[in-house]
């Protein structure tokens, strides 16, 4: 029973460790096939470094809310949680 929660556990780390892998090779090969260079293959693990090395920074005088609340660096206009926090910083710092 150990060894299968332990083989388990190193499938799912060579999984999520791979994964990556796949997605700077097919964003390399659909830039080939669109007649540009591309980024590079490892794009994705350079990414996950960058994003894994910020920190979060939060003012002194700033409220419990924008602790709380999901950091605006993982936000995009598509991403409605992270809107809808932004909407309630916005609202309550006006008060």
């Amino acid at each position: 029973m150990g060894i299968e929660i332990l083989q388990g556990i190193i499938s799912l780390l060579v999984i999520l460790g791979i994964a990556p892998l796949f997605a700077g090779l097919v964003n390399k090969q659909k830039a080939i096939l669109t007649g540009r260079i591309g980024a590079p293959i490892m794009q994705p693990y350079y990414e996950l470094q960058r994003l894994f090395k910020k920190e979060t920074i939060n003012a002194k005088g700033s409220s419990f809310i924008s602790r709380i609340t999901p950091d605006n660096k993982s936000c995009n206009n598509y991403n409605r949680r992270c809107n809808a926090s932004n909407w309630i910083l916005e609202t309550t710092d006006k008060f």
